[in-house]
């Protein structure tokens, strides 16, 4: 029989197997640390060099991956900037500074599944996720069930998903061998995978994750060219909240037995109704304004039913610009418009000594100094003649007269009633004769050109000018509209808002405002095309001019737009179809449709107004009723003297 012969180590042998033990167990956790670093380091910078980005943002907690994915980077010459995950609500993302996105993705690299839960709901308080910002989310250890994370997710959010798998991947390698793959298939069989999942909104409201692509160790990504899910092309019959203003032609309620909204805006939104498949109700902003923004922040009316999540969509005269463009998303233009100012036309020029307007004053002086230069001259002229050749004259007094009345007579082109008998007097009256018969078809003509007229003071198109010539009218504007807002904010303008526009912010109807300013000293500051439709309304017809002036001057562009949430999965569909029913000329025909007033072809004063057929009425001849007059008075005077030098006689 024989017997084994065990024996045991002593103490101090005991103690330094288990400190080899546990130096050896430490670096064989330490190498599988830094192994699945280096693998999550490789999947996301596979990925960013498939998505082609260049410029990226890294949010992460501090691992040893991250150092690695920085080196390659750097290699590859891919601009990141990192944060650390603790500085993630103090960063001043670009949205929240009111730039323009500047990064082309975002990536966040967790530890594990839980801090991977802990980011998302962080992100989502700070309302960062979106469809202008991609997101790559990595975990280093396997995530238990990817459909969890759509919670933290809201419609059109564009998220990626690398979640860590298991080794066995025969299924995945045997579709398609990889031709750098080295040794044979076994290989493949232990190679390391992460599946890319990707959030989806098919339209309906609802978000899904779907798997777009495998990333393999030796193989990298198998998948298609873009791992991000296009935007939905269909709304599913789904039913949008709309916050609306305005009157006609802007809007229009539904008529008769119809459900729906009629006028320009609303027109557009049918089309893209029935191109997108969804439906709309309809609701006014309790504020009833376009959208102000307060002191703290927040904002009224149709862009604060936005903000507040209490619409989908706001369908209006709704402008873009810098400050509401922080806030929500607007589509591309529907309607291309500019801000001017409206005033009370300037009244018509008197028109009651119209007959001596083809002349300047100094031209009827000289005339009349002409005439009786002419009839001086002739007077000598034969004077001189019949004392020479002692012919039998009438007296002095009588060739004077007849002088005078020749000069008259050929100066109203009615001839001569006496010919003088030398040549000399016949050739000066030949040439007064011709020189009148000149003047009187120039005043002929100029006469019946001014007859044509009904001029006015030249209207002032520029704001400077009219506040200079106009110093006490009031300049007003909606409450809540775009000029509001731009005045309120603009430093160029800031002398004139304290001084005047303040005091004008009307909380009235469009009709109102323009009742206001034909009433008196008030203009308007709004878009040119509703004060140009105002004013055709309310124009009387009696004349082809308008009563009122839209100054040329461009102040700034208020091109009107449709208006969503901020990141709104909606905005590049619209898009989509909005620039092609412009490119198309649509919205340009439904513009003339809506925009044209048929009952007023009155035309803005250019301070001359030329008219095709004027009739000519008793206060435009005045005059010659004067003239007239002046005769009379002048024939009785003269009759009087005649009586009394008769009975001297």
């Amino acid at each position: 029989m024989s017997y084994i012969n065990m024996t045991y180590p002593k103490k101090k042998n005991v103690v330094s197997c288990l400190f080899s033990l546990l130096v050896y167990l430490t670096l064989i956790s330490g190498y599988r640390y830094q192994n699945e670093n280096s693998e999550l380091s490789d999947v996301i910078y596979s990925v960013l060099r498939h998505q082609n980005w260049t410029d990226v943002l890294i949010v992460n907690a501090p691992t040893k991956g991250t150092s690695l994915l920085i080196e390659n980077l750097f290699h590859q010459r891919i601009k990141a900037t990192i944060i650390n995950l603790s500085y993630v609500p103090n960063f001043k993302w670009p949205r929240n500074q009111g730039m323009l996105q500047n990064y082309q993705g975002y990536v966040f690299l967790a530890r594990n599944e839980k801090e991977l839960k802990v980011f998302m709901k962080r992100i989502q308080n700070l309302d960062l996720f979106g469809p202008r910002n991609p997101w790559v989310l990595s975990c280093g250890t396997m995530i238990s069930d990817v459909a969890n994370y759509k919670t933290y997710l809201t419609e059109g959010d564009k998220v990626m998903l690398l979640v860590k798998t298991s080794t066995e991947m025969q299924n995945e390698c045997s579709n398609e061998p990889h031709k750098s793959l080295q040794g044979s298939q076994e290989n493949c069989e232990t190679n390391t995978t992460f599946k890319i999942w990707s959030s989806y909104s098919p339209g309906d409201g609802n978000i899904i994750f779907h798997q777009k692509g495998t990333w393999f160790k030796n193989l990298g990504i198998k998948g298609p060219h873009d791992l991000f899910f296009p935007p939905f092309i269909k709304l599913q019959n789904r039913t949008l909240r709309v916050t609306s203003l305005g009157g006609y032609p802007v809007r229009q309620k539904p008529q008769g037995n119809s459900t729906q909204w009629s006028g320009y805006m609303f027109t557009v939104v049918n089309a893209l109704a029935e191109i997108l498949n969804f439906s709309y109700s309809v609701q006014d902003p309790k504020e009833k304004h376009y959208g102000i923004k307060s002191e703290n922040g927040s904002w009224n009316g149709l862009i604060g039913e936005l903000t507040r999540g209490v619409a989908d969509m706001a369908v209006a005269d709704l402008s873009w610009d810098v400050e509401r463009a922080q806030v929500v998303d607007f589509t591309y233009p529907v309607f291309y418009e500019t801000t001017k100012f409206i005033y009370k036309s300037p009244s018509f020029l008197s028109r009651a000594w119209i007959l001596f307007e083809p002349y300047s004053v100094m031209l009827w002086i000289t005339l009349v100094f002409a005439m009786l230069v002419l009839g001086i001259v002739m007077f000598l002229f034969t004077f001189v003649y019949s004392n020479i050749s002692e012919n039998e004259t009438s007296s002095v007094v009588e060739l004077v007269e007849q002088c005078l009345e020749n000069s008259y007579r050929q100066l109203v082109i009615q001839g001569c009633a006496w010919l003088p008998e030398t040549a000399s007097s016949r050739i000066v009256m030949a040439a007064w004769w011709f020189t009148m018969v000149i003047f009187s078809s120039v005043y002929s003509g100029n006469l019946t050109s001014t007859l044509s007229l009904k001029k006015t003071e030249s209207p002032v198109n520029t704001l400077e000018g009219f506040t200079s010539k106009y110093p006490s009218f009031q300049l007003v504007v909606s409450n809540g509209s775009l000029a509001h807002s731009y005045f309120k904010r603009s430093e160029y303008f800031r002398t004139l808002w304290e001084t005047n526009i303040q005091y004008g912010v009307l909380s009235l109807d469009d009709g109102s405002i323009m009742k206001l300013v034909r009433n008196g000293s008030v203009a308007w500051i709004n878009e040119e095309a509703m004060m140009d439709y105002k004013m055709r309304q309310l124009s009387d017809g009696s004349s082809t001019v308008c009563d009122f002036y839209i100054a040329k001057e461009e102040l700034f562009p208020s091109n009107w737009a449709i208006a969503f949430q901020y990141d709104s999965p909606f905005r590049k569909i619209f898009n989509k179809y909005i620039f092609w029913l412009n490119a198309m000329g649509i919205t340009e025909r439904w513009r003339d449709k809506f925009w044209t007033v048929t009952n007023s072809s009155c035309r803005l004063t250019d301070g001359i107004n030329k008219q095709d057929l004027v009739p000519i009425n008793i206060n435009e001849t005045v005059s010659v009723f004067v003239i007239l007059g002046i005769g009379h008075c002048l024939s009785f005077i003269v009759f009087l003297a005649e009586i009394f030098l008769r009975k001297s006689k």
